[in-house]
């Protein structure tokens, strides 16, 4: 019966490390996962604030405050959900039918940037192009 006890001894410290070391690996995994869940729903939101710029861009025809209103649009998308500090870049094209292009950009910042630091420098971008619809 001693013998018995004495093999077991050395299994419970190997399970305990090959669990840690198991561990460590999962909450990695978790980890990489909602960093890739949290830039999918930043693209998503740039997407759609790109989107509504532009649309309203194209609504207004030339007038001289549309750029105005698409940056005020896009101030409206994107400040209930805290991304305020994006780079806004407004292609205005004159005339019925022209394309109008609106493109956001916004860096990625990660919340283990130690754990994760190829993501440091990750820019992400969302743009929209609209035919203009009043002449």
């Amino acid at each position: 019966m001693r013998n018995g006890r004495a093999t077991r001894r050395p299994n419970r410290g190997a399970v305990a490390v090959e669990f840690a070391l198991i561990f460590l690996l999962l909450v990695l995994l978790l980890l990489g996962a909602v960093e890739f869940g949290r830039a999918w729903y930043v693209v998503h939101m740039l997407s759609s604030a790109a989107r509504e710029g532009a649309r309203v861009g194209a609504l207004l025809g030339g007038g001289e405050d549309r750029e105005a209103a698409i940056r005020a649009r896009i101030g409206e998308v994107l400040g209930p959900v805290g991304l305020t500090d994006v780079v806004v870049h407004i292609d205005l094209s004159d005339g019925y039918g022209r394309p109008l292009r609106v493109e956001i950009e916004r860096d990625f910042r990660t919340v283990a940037t130690g754990l994760l630091p190829e993501l440091e420098h990750l820019r992400l971008r969302g743009s929209a192009v609209f035919n203009q619809e009043s002449p």
